[in-house]
């Protein structure tokens, strides 16, 4: 009979031992896979230049309220994207604003966007692959 408590002690420290192993996603690997996610429209575990590309086009949408056609560092700030992650949302403005002006047209944040893509692009297929993908990482934005 002694053998019961015994058992059930021993399960209750395999129980936490075993918890302890377990690491949980840090947060750069969970927004890694979020924003990964938004580049990959269908899902599939790649994100094509036209997937990538569709999502480039829906952020400008959001980060021009006015439809003006203009992104500014004012619009940007009333972003999803910049009360989320406001570090990278400005890297990403300061990396688009080619000519400095503090104003970003579509046009430049294309052609922005279009460098990001073809950096990442490490095997030159026209698709990211998650482990390609790191527009997350600070340090590959201009300082």
């Amino acid at each position: 009979m002694q053998s019961k408590p015994l058992l059930m002690a021993l399960g209750v420290s395999l129980l936490i031992g075993g918890c302890s192993l377990l690491k949980p996603a840090s947060s750069e690997e969970r927004t890694h896979a979020y924003l990964f996610n938004k580049f990959d429209g269908n899902r599939d575990g790649v994100s094509t230049k036209a997937e990538y590309f569709d999502f480039i086009d829906e952020r400008f949408e959001k980060m021009n309220p006015d439809d003006e056609g203009i992104v500014t560092k004012e619009g940007l700030m009333q972003t999803r994207f910049y009360k989320y992650l406001p570090a990278l949302a400005l890297s990403v403005f300061r990396d688009s604003d080619s000519d400095g002006n503090g104003k970003i047209p579509k046009e430049e944040m294309v052609a922005a966007e279009s460098v990001r893509f073809a950096q990442m692009d490490k095997d030159g297929n026209g698709e990211l692959s998650k482990a390609e993908f790191v527009v997350n990482d600070m340090r590959e934005f201009k300082k």
